[in-house]
């Protein structure tokens, strides 16, 4: 068959939420009457049956190995999912999987017509490829692929194919966006803004770190009497590295950088956005149901998504504890940096103070204080940019709470 054949009529506007839980194994345990209408079976004939009974042979097997890692690190995913109905008809639906206590909980949206264009391609793509070539390898090759599209791994991409559903398209009054998106988000721009900032004022230091080259090539032409210049350059260069030093450690450290508080900030957001999907399949359930069975099967997928419901909103607020204390300590690194640019400045002064006594008999040191003086000015800018951020997003972390 075709990737792309039979695909089942889908309501685009549809903000149903299809549900199944299942256990560790696999083996689903409750489905909503949503999911059974969407895939054929009835209640009856899914319930105890493996969740396989709905794959699609079409779906790229790389993409359920990733998808597995996630699940067992305890780690929740979202992606695009081809299923296979009862009629055999193909269904796209967005799903998001969560690890509960008993086992899984997936909820599912109806495909975006718009991304869908591009999912079919890509996932048609793979399938090709893992024709000839082992799953891990394929698997490699489509996170690069989505490594070009912007998403630095599965967890950002997962993050991107929710928020396009939640944020970007028409959504009934039971799927409320929740207040903390906007600040969370506000957040992650600002973080991102610092990290440029940083980024910039480190590049500019290491290129800055040419002067005291240009100081020394001065020193060795004026004999003894560059020998004071030959020291100013030493400390200027050994202080510009410990600035880059620092800068870099700002950026990329594991554990107290905007590297960490970025993947703390879209831990948070992926919390958040869950929740949404979380508490409109809470409010879905109904106890209408008069057949006993089919009440306890409720129940039982009710008493989960309650669960699941609490502990969601425990992590998002452990999530943004987190990002407030990995923020606090931003503002004091951004300190520590004016006073070690403020080190440089004592340098730049007596550089200034030897071109003095030099005189007329060498300008080149002229041109050099000049690119100091320039560079210092800009640096100076960046700095003061790189602090306003940093208390920015200490107070917006804060207020997140």
């Amino acid at each position: 068959m075709s990737f792309m054949n039979k695909e089942i009529s889908q309501d685009e506007s549809s903000t149903d939420i299809f549900t199944t839980l299942t256990d560790k194994r696999g083996t689903i345990t409750y489905v909503n009457p949503g999911f059974c209408q969407i895939s054929g079976y009835s209640a009856s004939e899914l319930i105890g049956k493996p969740h396989s009974i709905i794959r699609n042979d079409n779906m790229p097997k790389c993409l359920f190995r990733l998808f597995w890692e996630k699940l067992k690190a305890n780690k929740p995913v979202c992606i695009y999912i081809l299923n296979r109905t009862k009629n055999g008809d193909d269904v796209w639906l967005l799903t998001l999987v969560v690890p509960s206590v008993d086992g899984f909980i997936s909820m599912r949206v109806s495909a975006d017509a718009e991304k869908l264009s591009e999912i079919s391609t890509l996932y048609h793509e793979l399938t090709e490829l893992e024709k000839n070539e082992p799953v891990s390898e394929v698997a490699d090759k489509f996170l690069c692929k989505i490594a070009e599209m912007g998403h630095q791994d599965l967890d950002s991409y997962s993050q991107s194919l929710l928020e396009d559903q939640i944020l970007r398209r028409p959504i009934k009054d039971d799927l409320v966006v929740s207040s903390r998106l906007p600040g969370l988000k506000e957040l992650s721009v600002l973080i991102e803004g610092l990290n440029d900032t940083a980024t910039e004022l480190s590049t500019g230091f290491k290129h800055i770190r040419s002067e005291p080259v240009n100081m020394r090539i001065l020193s060795n032409r004026l004999d003894s009497s560059g020998a004071s210049i030959s020291m100013i350059s030493q400390n200027y260069d050994m202080m510009a590295r410990e600035m880059c030093s620092s800068l870099d450690r700002l950026c990329t450290d594991e554990t107290n950088s905007l590297k960490h508080l970025r993947e703390l900030s879209n831990k948070g957001y992926f919390s958040v956005l869950s929740s949404v999907l979380i508490g409109a399949t809470q409010r879905g359930f109904s106890k209408s149901d008069t057949d006993p069975v089919k009440e306890e099967w409720s129940n039982l997928g009710q008493d989960q998504i309650n669960h699941l419901m609490r502990s969601n909103e425990k992590q998002v607020k452990d999530d943004i504890s987190d990002i407030v204390r990995a923020s606090n300590g931003l503002p004091d690194i951004s300190r520590q940096l004016r006073r070690r640019i403020n080190g440089l400045d004592v340098v730049k002064l007596l550089c200034r103070v030897e071109n003095c006594r030099i005189g007329s008999r060498d300008s080149g040191l002229t041109g050099i204080i000049e690119r100091l003086e320039t560079f210092h000015c800009d640096a100076d800018g960046m700095l003061s940019e790189l602090s306003k951020k940093a208390i920015q997003i200490s107070q917006r972390a804060r207020s997140l709470l």
